[in-house]
């Protein structure tokens, strides 16, 4: 017998941090939002008509109350009973909708999510294959430059064209491989406890002489109070690549503010610059894979670095805000939870 189908199994089952959770989450409150408006239209409906009937429905009591009162007050017991096994019978059919709602998002939504996790094991998998036919290509054109002296002018600019592009495709490689390595990471995480300022300085004297190449103004200002519950590595990762961006996308003579403060229950990293900026209609687009704005599009790198960076923050409790006007420069805060 085959394996039984499963709706989001595995890491579908991630919670909040998994895309398809979220979207399950939607399409089943889309669901019961449509029959709850349904069973509310059918059972207000009910409940006036009947209500209405019974108050013109003639009453033979011979009591002392009259008969009007002996009508109403039959009426209204029998909205009581009706109202109270209405909202019986809506709860039920509530909590079992809800639940059938989930399954069948699950299953509605199985197909793609199928599709995204092949189209990931596929990127790893070419992403994996290509780093040794590159860097064997790499070494190649190393050794024919450094030995063949007979080499015409020409051939020396083609070669080291072609090894340029090899960089290019070699660092895409990289970039895709630690995608998907880092899409994964709410399972292969390595999460301890540490202290984000220490880090934070380090990364800082690693990245500083980057900064002084291009007379930039880099300064730091952080808190000691920061001890978070994270994957240093992934981290390290995340401060490493948006100095490298700061740097990269600021001019000669600009400045780089960095700072580390405590929010209520919160590590802040804030990283200001005087960059070119991002424009408006880039900005909903920034975190997506392989997007460049338009600012950048001359520049190196294939538009995956802040893609990484979102999802190695998500996949670590934080969150990510990005604010930047052309000309003026960027401001992206990073929030981690403290302990």
């Amino acid at each position: 017998m085959g394996k039984p189908f499963r709706p989001f199994e595995g890491s579908a089952t991630a919670w909040h941090s998994d895309p398809f959770f979220r979207a399950r989450i939607k399409l089943t409150a889309w669901y019961v939002g449509f029959i709850v408006l349904i069973l509310a239209s059918f059972s207000g409906a009910l409940f006036t008509s009947f209500n209405a009937n019974v108050r013109r429905k003639p009453v033979h009591i011979d009591q002392e109350l009259s008969r009007e009162e002996i009508r109403n007050q039959f009426a209204d017991d029998a909205a009581s009973s009706l109202l109270l096994s209405l909202l019986i019978i809506d709860g039920i059919i509530f909590v079992v909708s809800a639940a059938a709602s989930y399954t069948f998002a699950g299953y509605t939504l199985r197909p793609l999510q199928k599709t995204m996790a092949a189209q990931k094991r596929f990127v790893a998998n070419a992403s994996h294959e290509l780093r040794t036919p590159l860097a064997v290509m790499q070494t190649d054109i190393e050794v024919l430059t450094r030995q063949d002296q007979t080499l015409s002018e020409q051939a020396k600019r083609t070669l080291a064209s072609a090894m340029q592009e090899l960089k290019v495709m070699k660092d895409l490689s990289n970039q895709m491989l630690s995608l998907s390595k880092a899409e994964n990471s709410i399972i292969s995480s390595n999460k301890t406890e540490f202290d984000l300022a220490v880090l934070l300085e380090e990364v800082y004297s690693r990245m500083k002489p980057l900064a002084e190449k291009k007379k930039i103004e880099m300064q730091i200002e952080s808190t000691r109070v920061s001890i978070i519950h994270a994957d240093q590595n992934h981290i390290d990762h995340v401060i490493s690549n948006l100095i490298d961006n700061a740097i990269k996308y600021t001019k000669i003579g600009g400045k780089i503010m960095i700072s580390l403060t405590k929010d209520k229950n919160n590590a802040v990293l804030q990283f200001k610059d005087t960059g070119i900026g991002i424009s408006e209609k880039d900005l909903p687009h920034i975190f997506e894979s392989f997007y460049k704005s338009d600012q950048s599009h001359s520049s190196e790198g294939a538009g995956l670095g802040l893609s990484i960076v979102k999802t190695l923050v998500t996949n670590n409790g934080g969150e990510i805000v990005l604010e930047s006007k052309v000309g003026e420069g960027t401001n992206l805060t990073v929030k981690f939870l403290l302990l």
